[in-house]
């Protein structure tokens, strides 16, 4: 029964519009003709079972969450993102590095980065050390490949230093403010690059090619600043994991991937 406490509202599909509004994704000035059209649709399917608008405003007023959700999830079936371009602000030329902190049992002292790995399922837990290029002393892994890929560059006659980044310090975004942090940062002789490792099966999923677009288009963004200011070019590379072998060389990897 209804209650006259509880607010009425003029039109059926208000019941279910006022509550879709409150979901951040639906601009209402923009979809408004889409959100009366599948309230209405719906409203259409109770009148299918339900006597008059008294007992279809009931069903409404108190199925109104689930019936909003109902409405909410055909709409994000059909979801996508305008990508927005970004502001380019340079406000320094450079930054200090931030500390990178990391914690050991007692006793334990970082293993060296070029020793065998006997189980690789381990290495989150391991601090690694003994690098000459590194802008950091210690370093942590989430998988063996950026761990050897490590070694080749410390190996690389042309690269000057490389780092990861320390959570924070290197932040692009993409979708909603989202922050994507390439794994390396890379300067050779010649030019700078972000670098990233991932799965051979990886390459094609939606997340991965979204935060490669993003960082090639901050190095386009780069690059202008680069060739009005006299600096090296930056360059993105997304690495399979199997073609980080030993005898790879950052060059040849620059050559066979074209991304």
């Amino acid at each position: 029964m209804w209650e006259h406490d509880q607010p009425r509202e003029e039109r059926l599909e208000d019941y279910l519009v006022s509550a879709l509004m409150n979901y951040d994704e639906i601009d209402y000035d923009e979809h408004a003709d889409l959100l009366y059209k599948l309230s209405g649709q719906l409203i259409a399917r109770l009148r299918g079972y339900l006597r008059d608008d008294r007992e279809i405003e009931n069903v409404l007023l108190y199925h109104q969450r689930s019936l909003t959700e109902f409405v909410y999830r055909q709409m994000m079936q059909h979801y996508w993102e305008t990508p927005v371009d970004y502001q380019v602000k340079i406000s320094k030329g450079f930054s200090a590095l931030r500390p990178n902190s990391f914690t050991l049992p007692a006793g334990i002292q970082p293993r060296d980065f070029r020793a065998p790995l006997d189980q690789r399922n381990s290495i989150r837990q391991l601090v690694f050390g003994g690098f000459r290029k590194c802008c950091y002393p210690f370093q942590k892994f989430d998988s063996d490949t950026k761990r050897r890929f490590t070694m080749l560059l410390e190996d690389d006659a042309t690269v000057l230093r490389w780092m990861k980044p320390a959570s924070g310090h290197l932040r692009i975004e993409h979708k909603t403010g989202a922050g994507y942090e390439a794994d390396f940062v890379i300067e050779t002789a010649a030019e700078k690059l972000l670098c990233e490792t991932k799965m051979a099966s990886q390459f094609e999923d939606g997340e991965v090619q979204l935060k490669a677009q993003v960082a090639r288009q901050w190095c386009n963004y780069a690059n202008q600043h680069a060739a009005e200011n006299g600096g090296k070019t930056w360059r993105y590379l997304l690495i399979p994991h199997d073609e980080v072998t030993h005898n790879a060389s950052l060059h040849g990897l620059q050559n066979r991937i074209q991304n």
